[in-house]
């Protein structure tokens, strides 16, 4: 049992970690409770302020979730609470706990209220392209981290295109000089590395790769750079070791004197390090984890009096459904996830979101993996398809869906979910994910009644309404637009990873703002006086199964 407690203990999760790791080879059961109101931060039935400050509780539900996934003979229990549970809870309280956690069931379950059980459900969402708002405004400064190569890279160029915003990214990659003519002709790590090899034959192999790899992917950032200034946004790139929270403190407000007011965050810095619980080392789910959740606290902390008006978080769909091998990384992406409705909440005049992707064609995703993917019914999403996407549901505005999963064509429902079978809230009707050529995000917003699991009938009211039969009007949602006709270049596949402390430098903190020094000449600037994709069923249960970041 994983219990993060009401001190809110950053460190629980790593923890957790290790415990399952130790007792993995007997357990039958792994189970966690968070604390996000009773219906996993979803807000309509605990109440959006009834867990405001325990989005990190969260992680308990990734790591459950795949654990569960990966330990043969172990089955998975999140049971979500409300504040009335913590510490002494009413009478009743302790006894539904209970039932909820050892009683059959889908793997999440929340307790909104002493006598009403509800489970997470996917509800289709289409994705309209309009044209009259967008949250971002010409010259408007937003950050990013991760987004100079990448899935995050093609989304800021979708951004550019649509509002020509002032880009500040924050990557790991340190940018060396300009290439020698005779390097930048070489197309790939290949060739780089033997060109380096001739030229400088004492370098040891693992040197020349890195070198290799350090020039390929500096390469990759300025041609993002030189995208989004042929676009119209001016663009500037920071590198350093933001996986130190001091340090990225310390850049966050630096960003705000030399390029706030900051209105945009776009967070795609990630670690992809997959290894099973079992013999997980503690610094690499540490690291991944970190990441994505600790990150992203660190920065909406350092601009929480900025005004944000624009937030992505770029999380992934191993968080809703769990994933072998990756119980870290999914743990970070579900803490994105709930963040999400916690700045929704708290700006309610910002458009927030947090799209949870499938796996994307190309990148890290080659022959074999995409083999792998297609022998388990996931479909790969394009990365241009993702991009606009994401920018079509900025461009819904406050009102729009928060919390997205977006999975690629030809997805099979059974791949995502064996335990299909057990009924939600309404009664399990048809398959969860109707595939479609054209591809949809599936949003699941909103908890469903669940039978309670010591009376078995279902409660009567509930944080929802009655979920529609299949069929009904208005409830399948249409299917984006082919990406090919919009003529728009796809970017770069790779997925810019998180700032390396071993190789990435960041200016030194001060007591005072200084400028950055330039990432190509190293100068300071001195800064300016005065400065599906798949629809789901209507009322699907949620999926949990095989899936990627």
């Amino acid at each position: 049992m994983i219990w993060p407690g009401a001190d809110r203990d950053p460190s629980l999760i790593v923890r957790a970690m290790g415990a399952v790791d130790r007792l993995s080879g007997g357990l039958k059961l792994v189970a966690g409770i968070s604390c996000l109101g009773g219906s996993f931060g979803f807000g309509r039935a605990g109440g959006p302020a009834s867990h405001a400050g325990n989005a990190a509780s969260a992680a308990v539900g990734g790591l459950v979730k795949s654990a569960a996934r990966e330990l043969d003979g172990c089955s998975g229990r999140v049971l979500d609470i409300p504040p009335a549970a913590y510490g002494m809870p009413q009478p009743g309280f302790a006894e539904n706990c209970l039932a909820a956690l050892l009683s059959p069931g889908p793997v999440e379950v929340g307790l909104p209220g002493r006598d009403l059980f509800v489970t997470p459900a996917l509800k289709a969402c289409g994705v309209p392209d309009l044209t009259g708002y967008f949250p971002l405004s010409p010259g408007d400064t937003v950050v990013a981290t991760g987004g100079g190569r990448g899935v995050t890279a093609a989304v800021l160029l979708e951004l550019a295109r649509r509002a020509r915003p002032r880009f500040v990214i924050l990557g790991r990659t340190p940018l060396g000089p300009p290439e020698p003519g005779w390097l930048a002709e070489l197309p790939d790590q290949k060739a780089i590395t033997r060109a380096l090899h001739e030229r400088a034959p004492g370098l040891a192999p693992r040197e020349l790769s890195l070198r290799a790899r350090l020039t390929l992917n500096s390469r990759e950032i300025r041609a993002t750079l030189d995208a989004l200034r042929a676009l119209g946004s001016d663009a500037e790139y920071l590198a350093g070791p933001f996986d130190d929270p001091a340090s990225a403190e310390s850049c966050a407000r630096r960003v705000k004197f030399r390029f706030g007011p900051v209105k945009g965050l776009v967070h795609g810095a990630g670690v992809i390090l997959d290894h099973a619980v079992r013999g997980k080392s503690p610094e690499d789910f540490a690291k991944v984890y970190g990441t994505k959740a600790v990150l992203a606290q660190t920065l909406l902390s350092a601009f929480q009096d900025e005004p944000l008006s624009a937030i992505v978080f770029m999380s992934s769909s191993s968080a809703r459904f769990g994933r072998a091998a990756q119980a870290d990384y999914a743990a970070g992406n579900e803490v994105l996830n709930k963040l999400a409705w916690e700045e929704r909440e708290a700006r309610p005049d910002a458009t927030v979101l947090s799209p949870s992707f499938g796996p994307f064609a190309g990148g890290m995703v080659d022959g074999r993996l995409a083999g792998l993917f297609a022998s388990e019914g996931v479909g790969l999403i394009d990365v241009g398809a993702g991009a606009r996407t994401t920018a079509r549901l900025l461009g819904l505005g406050p009102g729009g869906p928060c919390e997205i999963v977006v999975l690629g064509p030809g997805t099979d429902p059974a791949a995502l979910d064996p335990d299909a079978s057990f009924p939600s809230g309404g009664g399990a009707r048809g398959p969860a994910l109707t595939p479609d050529a054209g591809g949809l995000p599936a949003a699941a917003p909103d908890p469903e009644p669940f039978p309670n699991p010591e009376t078995g009938p279902r409660a009567e009211t509930g944080p929802n309404p009655e979920p529609l039969p299949d069929g009904e009007p208005g409830q399948r949602a249409e299917p984006l637009p082919d990406p090919e006709t919009r003529g728009r270049p796809a970017a770069a596949p790779d997925a810019e990873p998180f700032p390396d402390p071993e190789t990435g430098r960041h200016p030194e903190p001060g007591h005072d703002p200084e400028p950055f020094p330039d990432a190509e000449t190293g100068l300071a600037a001195r800064p300016a006086p005065g400065a599906s994709p798949s629809a789901s069923s209507p009322d699907a249960a949620p999926r949990r199964g095989k899936d990627i970041p």
